[in-house]
């Protein structure tokens, strides 16, 4: 059902599937016994309307389907059929875990509900937590549920969809939830450059193909899909085609690398979802004692904080020292820093690169 929010093409799909694993807190795989949940890279689908127990199964046997995107409701949602019985029919067909997605308010160019403040975030919040609760997701035992926000949403208005992501994001969390976004590259890194928002993992909509071209590739979210390094410690997914036809289904084709949401009545755990505090905020006009003036996580441009990863070339570029370091006053790398013109070790100057922000 979603709408297209981002092509991405410089992507490389790779000649073999990846099965990449993390362990998280609690449960078992189909959330059912244990106390181990094993993350792994798995391909999935989501569609408008719910499909049939049989044709999950067909999906499974035929192309390694692991998961399906769940419409659970929202202002803008479009999905039909899905509730709390179909979900187990297919949960019991094919042990498949689920995406439960909350389609927020969106852009008048997606649907007629556009209010993007953050106190409407927090309303659509507790909203989606209801809805989770419905079909059977039972709060605090580490379950996700996920914002559908589209890219002509941010686009049109990239400060409000700011807003309205943290005031959802604080609500899901207040009610026991894992919150994630699924939105266009653009958006996820401005989300990132934010703070996070608290936002506990990503859905990314980069096609890779036109309408109705796309085919399920072995692949997998981990590599260049246009967010860089942000959200890659097993909390990314992946969409990269959208509305081709499987079994007999119209569905869009999804790679993750996250926890997903076990059958109703599952658990992937228990205890608190509140996420690690945010990074230090750029402070304006802090950063005037030097040139090379660093921490490890902020930089020095032009008398203001920034994010070093939010300028990679900058902070990865220089491999050795006879490389002169002109290029700019923050110019830096992990362990080197430009003074004067010229790379010195960072740990030669512990004061410029130790105390700034929080340091």
């Amino acid at each position: 059902m979603r709408h297209l929010s981002s092509r991405f093409s410089a992507v490389h799909c790779l000649p073999i599937a990846v099965l990449a694993s993390v362990i998280a807190c609690g449960g078992s795989p189909d959330g059912s016994s244990g106390s181990e949940v094993t993350i792994s890279v798995l391909g999935g689908v989501d569609s408008a309307g719910v499909f049939s127990a049989s044709t999950a199964k067909s999906l499974k046997d035929n192309y390694g389907v692991a998961w399906t995107g769940v419409y659970i409701g929202g202002p803008c949602n479009g999905g039909s059929g899905w509730n709390k019985s179909a979900v187990e029919s297919i949960a019991s067909a094919t042990g498949w875990l689920f995406m439960p997605i909350y389609v927020g308010q969106n852009s008048s160019e997606v649907c007629g509900a556009h209010n993007m403040t953050e106190a409407q975030g927090e309303s659509d919040g507790h909203e989606a937590a209801n809805d989770m609760a419905s079909f059977g997701w039972d709060k605090n035992k580490k379950i996700p549920v996920e914002l559908d926000l589209e890219s002509e949403t941010y686009g049109g208005d990239e400060a409000g969809s700011l807003d309205y992501v943290r005031g959802w994001v604080a609500s899901v969390h207040a009610d026991g939830y894992l919150a994630y976004v699924y939105t266009s590259p653009d958006a996820v890194n401005a989300i990132a450059s934010a703070g996070g928002l608290g936002v506990d993992g990503v859905t990314v909509a980069a096609w890779l193909w036109n309408d109705g071209e796309g085919h399920f590739e072995n692949t997998t979210p981990n590599g260049d899909i246009g967010i860089g390094s942000h959200f890659s410690n097993h909390n990314r997914a992946w969409q990269y085609c959208g509305d081709i036809s499987a079994s007999g289904a119209h569905v869009d084709c999804n790679v993750s690398d996250l926890l997903l949401a076990p059958a109703p009545g599952g658990s992937n755990g228990s205890g608190g979802t509140q996420p690690p505090p945010p990074p230090p905020s750029p402070a304006p006009d802090a950063c005037s004692e030097g040139s090379g003036f660093c921490t490890d996580t902020l930089q020095c441009d032009n008398g203001h904080w920034i994010i070093r990863q939010d300028d990679p070339a900058a902070c990865t570029k220089v491999v050795n020292e006879s490389i002169a370091c002109n290029v700019g006053g923050g110019y830096c790398t992990a362990t080197l820093q430009c003074d004067g013109g010229h790379w010195i070790p960072r740990q030669d100057d512990p004061a410029a690169c130790t105390s700034g922000p929080g340091g």
